[in-house]
C-alpha cells in the first residue's frame, strides 16, 4: 500500500520543481475518475448534499423511531407530495432534493406527535434554512448522515 505522508512530502517537493503539476494532475484524475471528479466539483461550488436514492437511503438508516418502534417513513413519491404542497420548488432551494426528503422523514420520526404534514414541511423548510443550528444550512443534513456514520463504524 502506499503510504499518504510520504506521498503528500513527494507532491510538494514535485509542486516546487513543476508548478504544472496541480493542472495536469487534475486533468488525469477527470479522464480516469469521472464520478469523483465531478463529486469533488459539485462539491466545491454547491457543498455537500444528499444527491442520490443510495445516500438517501442510507440517512433513512439511521432514523430512529419513537419508544423503540420502527421509524415512520414516507416514501419518495410522498414525501415530494408533502414537501411540493408546502415548498414551492424546493429543490431549487440550497439544499437539494434528497437532502429535502431525508430531513421529512427526520422531522416527523422527532415530532411524531404532529400529524399535520404542512406542519412538518414547515419545520424542515425552517431547519435547512437556520443558521444557529450546527452545520452549514446547506450542508446540514449530509453532515447529519456523516456524523452517523461515523458514529456507527
Amino acid at each position: 500500500m502506499y503510504n499518504i505522508e510520504i506521498a503528500d512530502k513527494l507532491y510538494n517537493q514535485m509542486l516546487k520543481e513543476d508548478g504544472d503539476l496541480p493542472y495536469r494532475l487534475v486533468k488525469e484524475w477527470r479522464k480516469e475518475m469521472p464520478e469523483e471528479f465531478a463529486k469533488r466539483i459539485y462539491c466545491e461550488r454547491y457543498g455537500k448534499h444528499i444527491i442520490n436514492k443510495e445516500q438517501y437511503e442510507t440517512g433513512l438508516s439511521f432514523i430512529k423511531g419513537q419508544d423503540g418502534k420502527p421509524p415512520e417513513i414516507w416514501n419518495i413519491d410522498e414525501a415530494e407530495k408533502i414537501l411540493s404542497n408546502y415548498i414551492r420548488d424546493y429543490d431549487k432551494e440550497d439544499f437539494y432534493k434528497y437532502d429535502a426528503l431525508l430531513w421529512l422523514n427526520v422531522k416527523r420520526n422527532d415530532y411524531p406527535k404532529i400529524k399535520n404534514e404542512d406542519e412538518i414541511a414547515y419545520i424542515v423548510y425552517e431547519d435547512l434554512n437556520d443558521n444557529d443550528l450546527p452545520f452549514e444550512p446547506s450542508e446540514r443534513v449530509y453532515k447529519w448522515v456523516e456524523e452517523h456514520i461515523k458514529e456507527n463504524k
